[in-house]
């Protein structure tokens, strides 16, 4: 075996204190998106701050997400299992949208984005924006996520826990007048 050089591995994260440093400067007129980073870091840890600092953007639709335990009256009911959603195609009518969402896995947690756009994918993650999106539902628990003046149209749905669209938790919702 080769000789073990420890100071190898400080200068691997010494350059990604300096990039995530360099990444984190900005004028006096905006506000940091990325942390700043001071101190000695793991690779893998590097990679979780790298992974995580991009700003996403803030939803465009009003939404809220409540634990429940019974599907409201009218609601659109989502089972979350098996990494899918079943239904995998939704109907509902234009304006406030009530979704139960019950998670029957017995293992994971899933959530419902909503956008007008096709999935775009880049490294087995989807990169829409979504237009709403509910908070986490842990498994074997429902909650219900209620979407405010959603407008008519077709939309796709996916699960934005990391690689479960890749691997078919999509849908689409269509929205009727």
């Amino acid at each position: 075996m080769g000789e073990q050089r420890p100071w190898l591995r400080g200068a691997g994260a010494g350059a990604c204190i300096l990039l995530l440093s360099a990444c984190g400067a900005a004028s006096a007129s905006t506000t940091p998106s990325t942390p700043m980073v001071t101190g000695a870091v793991s690779p893998a840890a590097a990679a979780t701050l790298l992974a995580t600092a991009a700003p996403s953007a803030a939803p465009e639709l009003s939404s809220t997400t409540v634990v429940s335990t019974a599907a409201p009256d009218g609601s659109v009911t989502v089972e979350m299992a098996a990494g899918q959603f079943m239904p995998r195609t939704l109907v509902a009518r234009a304006g406030e949208v009530v979704f139960f969402l019950n998670n029957t896995s017995v293992q994971g947690i899933h959530t419902l984005a909503i956008d007008r756009a096709p999935l775009e994918y880049s490294s087995g993650k989807v990169t829409n924006t979504p237009l709403a999106v509910s908070e986490k539902v842990r498994y074997r628990q429902a909650a219900t996520f209620t979407v405010e003046a959603l407008p008519a149209g077709t939309y796709f749905i996916w699960c934005t826990i990391e690689n479960h669209a890749a691997e078919g938790m999509t849908g689409t919702l269509t929205v009727s007048p």
